[in-house]
């Protein structure tokens, strides 16, 4: 089938690579280079990379009805593109617009399903293959693929559902084709939404529970990073896990440190820190961090 593509992420690219080997691309939406890194140097996003590689058109900025119709596509597929689309550019194919949406819709809509599904300790998650309508991921679905989350952090977590994605949505499209396509409404009123995350949802507050801070710390890696301060230092966290343990101490204070780590109280329970990385360092495992920098038990995080 002949296709638009809309994508940005690392995400995107998985999937615009495998559209690439089963199908024809005419051309790739993407968004504009970015600054990156203490340089603040412009870098593209991996899709227009690809793009470059591939010699397929892409453009860079969202173009308009006239300027699509000049490519003879049947549909558009959009992966993580970060951007709303007006209703004009979803009707633009017979076979319409359809998004790879990383949650189980109705459930999660919005921005950031992967991080709300693992900050509300959700087992499973899964992707939703969607016809894209007016509305905030408001269309029928085609198709659900269920994924267990298990003790995945985000970016690992992202690319297992990417790979799940693969299938239903290039089966969707052969029915599409084929005439065999259904996308099954939603039910609204099951409906709930999540907003985009800030860097202000970095900051671990310690008087949550450690279930809660331990799906912080995998729902923000690796990007942007659950953080914590000690000795005016911020310490970005990378691995925690959330102890049946009862916090003898105020929220924040150090109750244990061994080989294993670091124990934190919370405001219900001890999370173990077992691997961090203070700013501007690499990351380190708990063990190897305490040997350069030791730490007190009584000691408080966080300021």
């Amino acid at each position: 089938m002949k296709l638009i593509f809309m994508g940005t992420s690392d995400f995107s690219l998985g999937i615009l690579k495998k559209l690439h080997e089963n199908h024809e691309v005419l051309a790739v939406v993407t968004q504009e280079d970015r600054p990156r890194g203490r340089g603040k140097k412009l870098h593209s996003p991996p899709v227009k990379v690809f793009c470059d590689e591939e010699k397929i058109r892409c453009f860079q900025y969202l173009p308009t009805v006239e300027e699509l119709e000049l490519f003879d596509a049947k549909a558009m597929v959009v992966a993580a593109f970060g951007r709303i689309l007006p209703l004009e550019l979803l009707n633009l194919y017979e076979y319409g617009a359809i998004n790879v949406h990383t949650s189980l819709l109705p459930k999660y809509r919005g921005a950031s399903p992967i991080q709300t599904s693992l900050m509300e300790g959700d087992k499973l998650t899964g992707v939703s293959i969607m016809k894209m309508a007016e509305g905030m991921d408001t269309g029928g679905v085609y198709s659900q693929v269920e994924v267990e989350t298990g003790n995945l952090r985000y970016g690992e977590l992202e690319d297992k559902l990417m790979e799940a994605s693969i299938k239903p949505l290039l089966d969707t499209l052969e029915k599409l084709e084929t005439g065999r396509a259904y996308a099954e409404p939603q039910d609204e009123s099951l409906a709930s939404y999540c907003k985009k995350i800030l860097k202000e949802d970095s900051l671990i507050d310690w008087s949550r529970t450690s279930r809660e801070i331990e799906g912080q710390v995998r729902a923000l890696w690796p990007n942007p990073m659950a953080y914590t301060s000690r000795k005016g230092d911020r310490l970005l966290l990378h691995r925690a896990k959330a102890l049946d343990l009862k916090a003898l101490s105020p929220p924040g204070i150090v109750e244990k440190v061994d080989k294993k780590g670091i124990y934190v109280a919370t405001g219900q329970g001890q999370i173990l820190i077992t691997e961090l990385q203070r700013s501007g360092k690499r990351p380190l495992m708990a063990e190897e961090y305490l040997r350069g920098n030791p730490l007190e038990v009584g000691e408080k995080l966080g300021g």
